[in-house]
């Protein structure tokens, strides 16, 4: 199902001919029957937060164990953890230090990401390559962010080019050979994610100080096709649904960000006032968005974002004694569960909203 579309209401860009819905921020007319049931926590052992990281259509979710508790500003590691949709805790038996080994996780369960210790033994990992990183770029940093069911894998790899360090997008598909992925228009690219039909999202960084710095393209059968981009805007996706569609935002010359999505190519603003600092994480097939929204002081809040309703916090949308905070929703599946990471105290816990029957 194709999302509404609607016209904007974004107050510092030019008005644009796709439309986004009109609707006030946060509605809360919601009936009983419309909330989510919240699983059981998937609680971090003493001393560790747990994030999520992937949910499948299958139901299985990955995530990190993370230590230690208060990592801000010092260094931390994490290891690989899945829950599958019977309930089952496997760990993964990798780590990493700052990265997370599981990232990824495709439709039918192959699981990707990063392992590795110290910082510049960093590589990229899939479950079915094992350490690819360090067979192909052995000297350089790498990091797997994207895997789909034919264990196509998507990432970026570092390389020293002083006085910059600078990446570049990779793609590894059946023939278990990387290629990098040339830029019809120069510049850093960074690989996103993929698609079960092998297309690659790919955010790409000028390297001279032009404007706009950054933008989005789809990658498809080694052609690039742009995302449209306002003028003078930069873009950034941060995830795609298995139908195609592209979320992310526009920043413009002031640093003044807009959530939108695109369909079929085509930019839509999705209504929200750039004063929320609403970053979408993840979308399903029926354009159910899910993320996070910032406030001043950086505490994050998880919400959801609908053609019909716009905007809403899960904690106003969830049936649940849970005595801590919705702080992020990181994915969200076909049949709507939505893997989102709680915080009580010091201590991260995630765990999925189940929507109503």
């Amino acid at each position: 199902m194709r999302p509404l579309m609607l016209t904007s209401n974004a107050p510092f860009f030019a008005p644009s001919t796709t439309a986004v819905p009109s609707h006030p921020p946060f509605a809360r007319t919601r009936k009983k029957s419309t909330r989510y049931r919240c699983t059981t926590p998937i609680t971090a052992r003493p001393g560790l937060n747990y994030r999520p990281s992937g949910l499948n259509d299958v139901g299985d979710v990955i995530g990190n164990l993370i230590s230690p508790l208060r990592f801000e500003g010092a260094t931390w590691t994490a290891e690989g953890v899945r829950r599958t949709a019977a309930g089952l805790i496997e760990p993964g038996l990798v780590s990493a230090r700052e990265a997370m080994p599981y990232q990824a996780i495709s439709s039918n369960g192959l699981v990707a990401g990063t392992v590795g210790h110290p910082l510049e033994n960093r590589r990229a990992w899939a479950s079915h390559l094992g350490n690819f990183g360090e067979t192909f770029w052995p000297e350089s940093v790498s990091f797997t962010q994207g895997i789909n069911r034919d264990g196509m894998v998507v990432g970026k790899t570092l390389f020293p080019a002083a006085p910059l360090l600078i990446y570049r997008a990779f793609v590894v598909d059946a023939s278990k050979r990387p290629r990098f992925l040339t830029l019809p228009e120069g510049g850093m690219s960074d690989a996103i994610g993929v698609n079960d039909d092998g297309v690659v999202l790919v955010n790409v960084t000028a390297l001279s100080q032009a404007s706009p710095r950054q933008k989005a393209w789809l990658w498809h059968d080694d052609v690039f096709i742009p995302l449209e981009a306002p003028p003078q805007c930069s873009t950034v996706a941060t995830g795609f649904s298995p139908d195609g569609t592209v979320i992310g935002y526009r920043e413009n010359s002031f640093g003044q960000r807009q959530a939108v999505m695109w369909v079929d190519g085509h930019l839509v603003d999705l209504g929200v006032s750039p004063a929320e600092n609403f970053i979408p994480h993840a979308i399903n097939d029926h354009a159910v968005i899910v993320g996070s929204i910032r406030k001043t002081g950086g505490a994050t809040t998880a919400v959801r974002w609908t053609p019909r309703h716009g905007l809403e916090r899960l904690a106003d949308l969830t049936d649940s004694h849970y005595r801590g905070t919705l702080i992020d929703a990181v994915a969200i599946n076909t049949s709507g569960h939505i893997a989102v990471v709680g915080q009580r105290g010091q201590t991260q816990e995630g765990f999925v909203l189940l929507p109503p029957d």
